[in-house]
């Protein structure tokens, strides 16, 4: 139950302590923090509160993350479009130079729309 004590497990942290520090210290606590003591945190407010304010910074980063997720997806979805956009835009360029004569131009534009192309297919 109990594991040998390390110097280490013993080194002052302010994740306990501060307020305000990053919640990813949560996890370098060492292992006597995180041991469940029956009636541990009934009998004492203090331990009780550092409980729930442990479980509250990791509930945080849990939802930092699924939010960055989503935010990613989100991303990529929007460079995706952006990507088709400019290949809508350069084939529409493409056509009008080759209704006007510009070949030089038309074969730009085509070089252009196929370069979008890949990008959006990647």
């Amino acid at each position: 139950r109990y594991k040998p004590l390390h110097d280490q497990d013993l080194k002052i942290t302010t994740a306990i302590s501060d307020p305000n520090g990053s919640a990813h210290r949560m996890a370098d606590l060492a292992w006597f923090w995180t041991m469940d003591i029956l009636r541990d945190a009934v009998e004492s407010d203090w331990m009780s509160e550092f409980y729930w304010v442990n479980w509250l910074c990791a509930k945080a980063v849990k939802d930092q993350w699924i939010e960055e997720v989503e935010l990613i997806k989100l991303e990529i979805q929007w460079t995706t479009n952006f990507f088709d956009s400019k290949l809508r835009q350069w084939e529409n360029l493409g056509t009008q130079s080759q209704e006007r004569g510009a070949v030089g131009h038309a074969v730009y534009a085509t070089h252009q729309a196929a370069i979008y192309s890949n990008l959006r297919d990647q």
